[in-house]
């Protein structure tokens, strides 16, 4: 058996039996699903809605045939038992409650990943931020000086032209 990349094999497992895609379908939403999972979802969910996103399908399902060439070559390096890993594949689609389960691991996970990207993002910005901050002020603060400076020189020069007072006693 090959050496399976996990990252790849994600992208190409389907949401529903957790297992490499077989006749993947993609919805509107772009989610793909095996053919025979999606349907089976729908006449258990009694409704025609994404297992993802869970938003209708407005259009009828289409073969994504990118995923099926690349699922079924991923398929052909990683076999070892394939009537064994048909059979598993069957039960596990026929029980809805590891189905769900499953699914719901899935997008934990997907949430999960989601969440630490987003604080990732944010505290990346808060950090320019707070750069941007401590140059702002410091640049506010060496004008300032500035100003003191040239202010203290406009009146050291001011006093130095000033005609010395002189007392004249008459």
């Amino acid at each position: 058996m090959a050496k399976e990349d996990p990252l790849f094999k994600q992208y190409l497992t389907c949401i529903v039996c957790t297992e490499i895609f077989e006749n993947p379908v993609s919805l509107s939403c772009h989610h793909s699903f095996c053919s025979s999972c999606l349907q089976d979802f729908w006449a258990q969910a009694k409704n025609k809605n994404c297992p993802v996103c869970r938003r209708k399908s407005s259009k009828d399902v289409a073969v994504n045939f990118s995923m099926k060439e690349l699922a079924e070559s991923y398929a052909a390096r990683q076999r070892s038992g394939p009537s064994d890993e048909a059979q598993a594949r069957r039960r596990r689609r026929q029980d809805p409650v590891e189905t769900y389960e499953a699914m719901f691991t899935h997008l934990k996970k997907q949430r999960v990943e989601a969440e630490s990207r987003i604080r990732a993002e944010f505290e990346q910005q808060h950090r320019s931020l707070r750069e941007k901050e401590e140059a702002g002020v410091k640049a506010l603060r060496e004008e300032e000086e500035l100003k003191l400076l040239l202010e203290i020189e406009t009146l050291k020069e001011q006093i130095r032209k000033r005609p010395s007072s002189s007392c004249s006693v008459s």
